[in-house]
């Protein structure tokens, strides 16, 4: 269900606009880095100095796997990149539409986002992921391998 209410001011307007141009940057990234020889300038700080992968590690290569319709890659690299992918270009439809018309819409998954209940279930769900995929970094001795190769583990 769509609802189209009041009229957006100039704050409004530019909020969108500022919104859409960070919303479409991953879109945009992930489409040219796959089809050139460059590599993503984006490198996870975490992961470089502990040698553990953070919750967001894998998702520029999902992204850039979903741009490059690989789907099967794209969940082996991180299994909410295809979501995320797909929700940040609902978003920009969304952001364009309001855009276009120039006023505030309502629609279903906004209302959802916005609700505190599914922002802590899908963190729950998130972290859940990383908790299995760091079991299983852990169970295959990769991640101590890691660690002690990393700064912080030489340091210890």
């Amino acid at each position: 269900m769509l609802k189209i209410n009041s009229p957006l001011n100039k704050t409004g307007l530019y909020t969108r606009c500022f919104s859409l141009s960070i919303c479409t940057s991953p879109l945009i990234g992930s489409y040219f880095f796959g089809y050139t020889e460059a590599s993503s300038p984006f490198k996870c700080l975490f992961l470089a100095t502990t040698g553990i992968p953070c919750p967001s590690c894998g998702l520029t290569r999902s992204f850039i796997s979903v741009a490059h319709n690989n789907i099967q890659q794209a969940l082996d690299y991180h299994l909410f990149g295809l979501i995320l992918f797909l929700a940040l270009i609902l978003v920009c439809l969304h952001l364009i539409l309001e855009l276009l018309l120039r006023r505030r819409v309502t629609t279903f998954y906004t209302k959802l986002l916005s609700k505190r209940r599914f922002q802590f279930t899908f963190i729950g769900a998130v972290l859940a992921y990383h908790s299995v995929r760091l079991y299983s970094l852990w169970q295959s001795g990769e991640l101590a391998i890691s660690f002690s190769q990393s700064p912080l583990g030489q340091i210890f």
